[in-house]
């Protein structure tokens, strides 16, 4: 059994093994006299004039015969044999006796993966040839028993050399034990036989069949025929092909990659005797880009992905690796399909000559608790060599978004929760990223600084990629991405962390998430043939990822009962339905599968009253509700309102921090509320055209903030003037951000060390912002205007333009042009879906 590998194959055929090339050159080294020869490659012009040209045109080609063995009739080149017909072309799979005047050297171009080599002998002897790629041994190629010898002739030695066996295979003489490519045999057979080879393939097989043990084609178990086998689903097992049958490794045709895995094997083998030439593709590759065949070179290690591969094998077994990248791709099932072509004779399954391979691959949620590493590169834009931090993290998606929560209890670092909350980068993908901050006080445990000081933290995340050399040691289900940190209270400047992660997920249950448990232990009599209903009462708002009910009670007839959780907003799911299984404590979705799926309540908020109703639908016997139980995971979510004196209706307010920026507008009396907000270090920031901007720093921990007041330290909220505008000379177009603000005008040109590259001025009174699609340099970096940088606030999220203040025209119809009037009091936002863009321009 060999692997695909990289190489370039020995000898005389100039072909890459793996590599789906098809063309090839053979070289045959003729003696002066007689050579017995054969062809491995099919001559693009088989003719026998265009085959020899090069020794028909400088006479060096006496004479070349070939034998017909169902005749047994000869013929010959450039004159017809006496009494036989004329050779008027050579074919791969016969043998030929080619005289020559002197020592020569004879290319012949053509194609490999035609020609199988001799298909039919007839009884008796037969001149034949060997389309291998080197030499093989006779037993692997020739393993018909009706075939006693085997004749070559050594034109360097002038004699014949043999392999004689008798009829119980004994070895009576053997001069040579390969058999060679470009050399003719003489075959003696007792009978007529098929050389021809027929295709054997081996895939992974459903995981309660036993190991093969034999059978024709490798692909049955001893007793067994090939007649398909009724499916029976038991924990483990899949129906790969979804027909309900079993897939053997012999008959299979699919391919099942769970969620854990990225590698897998197709074997390829001859049943029969012959060369099997074959050839795998990808169908489709440009529909299906996470499915390749890997090629590793055997002395490197690298990797190397292609959408067809090539071979061909005598008696041993090749075997092509199949892998997918999930890099990136949302949960789900994917299927793609590989086409799989040879020279084989045309069998019915499961040995045809040409098949297709169903491939169905398992993307798992990023959803679970993982070990997560920060490898810091670089403190402040310095490189740094620091330890690396580790933190636990569980990580789940909701229907707000991607929230990571740190875990407290196993982390080290972190003396209270820390919640990130973010969203997938792209849409339709599981690339991530999130946000959050903390806050700790002076006097704080785990605060090793002796000063009140605020974290902030961010992550962008995807799943480790396979053909990556360092992600080797992840595994399938494990993250990798970039890790920034800011630390502010310590320094008079900000601290700045920067580097990387790995993530090696320990669990697929996110166990760090927000739990409410909830329960009504009072015991109610199920009336016979009637209704009984009992609440609980949920006061936390929790937006919901999973809801676990337990209920506990007995009946003597479980039949007779229908069981519903009706939850506040009145969405019904049907726990049980007159099933005959039996009483007691049944855990919904724990242990137990309800008749309707309780992800119902997946988005919605916890807080409000459940109820559970009861239906005895027969009468004759009663029951009794002993107890039942809520479990609600999700994220605990909170609100908050203020106000702020003396503004007018309808004055932006822009809120951003762990990862989301909303927009609200102030109503009557400077009124203000944003909901649903995790427990964070958020930034509201005021603004409208003709006034100064003033912003708040608040922190949700733990409860709603009902009453906020904005004011600034000193000096009037608003100036009710307009902005000086600059002078004509001096004009920038400002700057242009997903979190809104403007800057001071400065040379657009020159960069100041004390100054962030987000805060530098351009010359551009417009611009062109595709809200359709992320700036360049986000993660993942996006087909966007280049007028961005790779320099986003990790708090703020902003972009800005960059200094090459190049644009694209707009794109698309969800693109907005936006004009500036240099030195004009600009300052407002526009919204579309999850994205905001706001401008501005200051002195």
């Amino acid at each position: 059994m060999k692997r695909i590998a990289a190489a370039c194959a020995a000898g005389w055929l100039l072909l890459l093994v793996g590599v789906p090339a098809q063309a090839a050159t053979q070289r045959l080294s003729l003696r002066a006299g007689w050579n017995l020869v054969s062809l491995a490659v099919s001559p693009n012009d088989p003719s026998v004039r265009e085959v020899l040209a090069p020794l028909v045109g400088n006479g060096d080609l006496e004479a070349i015969w070939g034998y017909e063995a169902q005749s047994g009739t000869w013929s010959r080149f450039p004159a017809a044999a006496p009494g036989g017909p004329a050779l008027t072309t050579l074919r791969a799979g016969s043998g030929y006796w080619l005289k020559v005047k002197r020592i020569v050297n004879l290319d012949v171009e053509g194609e490999i993966g035609t020609a199988s080599g001799p298909d039919e002998l007839a009884p008796g002897w037969n001149l034949v040839g060997f389309p291998l790629e080197q030499g093989t041994p006779y037993e692997r190629v020739v393993t018909n028993a009706s075939i006693r010898q085997i004749w070559t002739f050594d034109a360097a030695q002038a004699k014949f050399v043999g392999v004689v066996l008798n009829p119980q295979g004994t070895v009576l003489r053997e001069d040579f034990v390969n058999l060679e490519a470009g050399r003719g045999y003489w075959l003696f057979s007792n009978q007529a036989v098929s050389l021809a080879p027929v295709l054997g393939t081996g895939l992974p097989p459903d995981l309660d069949v036993p190991p093969l043990v034999g059978g024709s084609g490798g692909g049955a178990q001893v007793g067994d025929e090939f007649a398909p086998k009724p499916f029976t689903r038991s924990a483990g097992d899949i129906d790969v092909a979804g027909d309900g049958f079993y897939d053997r490794s012999g008959s299979q045709r699919a391919i099942d990659f769970g969620e854990r895995q990225t590698i897998q094997p197709i074997s390829i083998f001859n049943d029969r005797s012959g060369v099997l030439f074959w050839r795998v593709e990808v169908v489709d590759p440009e529909a299906t880009p996470w499915l390749r065949l890997r090629v590793v070179d055997p002395d490197t290690g690298k990797q190397t992905l292609f959408t067809e591969l090539s071979g061909s094998v005598a008696s041993e077994t090749d075997v092509v690796d199949v892998t997918v990248d999930r890099v990136g791709l949302p949960p789900g099932t994917l299927e793609g399909a590989l086409k799989l072509t040879t020279n084989a004779a045309d069998l019915p399954p499961p040995a045809e000559a040409m098949r297709t391979i169903a491939v169905f691959m398992s993307v798992a949620a990023l959803d679970g608790d993982y070990e997560l590493t920060a490898h810091i590169d670089s403190v402040n834009d310095r490189p740094a060599d620091l330890p690396d931090p580790k933190l636990n993290i569980s990580l789940y998606s909701d229907t707000d978004g991607v929230k990571v929560v740190v875990n407290d209890k196993a982390t080290l670092l972190f003396s209270e929760r820390l919640r990130l909350s973010g969203s997938f980068i792209e849409s339709g993908t599981a690339r991530f990223q999130v946000s959050g901050s903390y806050e700790m006080d002076a006097n704080d445990p785990g605060n090793p600084y002796g000063v009140a000081i605020r974290r902030d933290l961010t992550l962008r995340g995807q799943r480790r990629d396979p053909l990556v050399q360092a992600d080797a040691i992840l595994g399938p289900l494990d993250l990798k991405g970039q890790y920034f940190e800011t630390i502010r209270g310590v320094t008079e400047q900000p601290i700045s962390l920067a580097g990387r992660f790995t993530a090696e997920r320990t669990g697929s249950m996110p166990s760090a998430r927000d739990l409410v448990e909830a329960s009504n232990a009072t015991t109610g009599s199920i009336p016979d043939n009637g209704t009984l209903q009992r609440t609980i009462q949920v006061n936390r708002k929790v937006l919901i990822t999973e809801l676990d009910v337990i209920v506990e009670l007995q009946h003597p007839r479980p039949a007779d009962l229908v069981v519903t959780l009706i939850g506040p907003d009145a969405t019904e799911a049907v726990l049980r339905n007159r099933s005959t299984a039996a009483t007691g404590r049944v855990e919904y979705d724990s242990f137990a599968t309800p008749v309707d799926s309780l992800e119902v309540f997946n988005g919605t908020f916890a807080a409000g009253t459940y109820t559970l109703r009861i239906e005895d639908k027969e009468a004759g016997q009663t029951g009794t509700l002993r107890n039942w139980k809520l479990n609600i995971r999700g994220t605990e979510v909170h609100d908050l309102r203020g106000s702020i004196a003396g503004v007018p209706s309808g004055t932006t307010l822009v809120l951003t921090g762990c990862g989301v920026t909303n927009v609200a507008t102030t109503g009557a009396g400077g009124s203000f509320s944003f909901a649903n907000l995790v427990d964070c270090v958020y930034r509201i920031t005021v603004q409208r055209s003709g006034f100064q901007r003033v912003s708040r720093v608040v922190t949700l921990n733990g409860s709603d903030i009902t009453n906020l007041s904005i004011t600034p330290a000193s000096g009037p909220t608003f100036v009710s003037s307009p902005v000086t505008p600059p002078s004509a000379a001096n004009a920038r177009f400002v700057s242009l951000t997903t979190a809104g603000g403007a800057g001071a005008v400065g040379d657009p040109f020159v960069q100041e060390p004390s100054r962030p590259v987000r805060e530098q001025q351009y010359v551009w009174d417009s611009t062109t912002f595709d809200v359709d699609r992320p700036p360049v340099g986000t993660f993942p970096e996006g087909p966007d205007t280049n007028a961005f940088l790779d320099d986003v606030d990790p708090l703020t999220m902003s972009n800005t333009v960059g200094i090459n203040g190049r644009v694209d025209e707009p794109e698309g119809p969800r693109s907005s042009r936006i004009a500036v009037t240099i030195g004009q009091p600009v300052i407002g936002a526009s919204v579309q879906g999850n994205l905001r863009l706001s401008v501005g321009a200051n002195p």
